[in-house]
């Protein structure tokens, strides 16, 4: 049984929230979230159609109305986001570091011919002992 629910019952000890002016009952609740609750509350699921959901807040919202099992379900929600953002994120770098891999060839034969391809900015010869970089030795 949730706070909401205990609100509304006949039995509670809990007084009823104030009305307005047109006899609504007046809720001191974010009426984006609090439209989720009442999905909740009347087909006990989530209806969700956004990528950028703030799961944090829904799952303050859930627990402060004591919605229990709309919480776990947030937080279950919101771990399958993260997830599917360090997929997301691991894919890209892999992606990029591909990328280099590729470039790093690329230069890495042009050097080795002694002349750089038209359009592509020379770098000093390697070592340098001016400018020492880090790592093993260079080509």
């Amino acid at each position: 049984s949730s706070t909401l629910s205990l609100i509304f019952s006949p039995s509670s000890p809990h007084q009823l929230p104030a009305r307005d002016s047109s006899g609504a009952y007046f809720l001191d609740s974010s009426p984006a979230f609090f439209g989720y609750i009442l999905d909740w509350c009347r087909y006990k699921q989530l209806l969700v159609d956004r990528d950028n959901m703030d799961w944090s807040g829904l799952e303050v919202v859930a627990d402060y109305f004591g919605m229990e099992e709309m919480r776990q379900e947030v937080r279950r929600r919101k771990e399958q986001d993260i997830e599917k953002k360090r997929v997301l994120m691991h894919r890209e770098l892999m992606e990029t570091l591909a990328r280099l891999r590729e470039d790093v060839a690329q230069l890495t034969q042009t050097f080795s011919r002694g002349h750089p391809e038209p359009g592509t900015p020379r770098f000093p010869n390697y070592p340098d002992p001016d400018f020492p970089l880090p790592g093993p030795p260079y080509l």
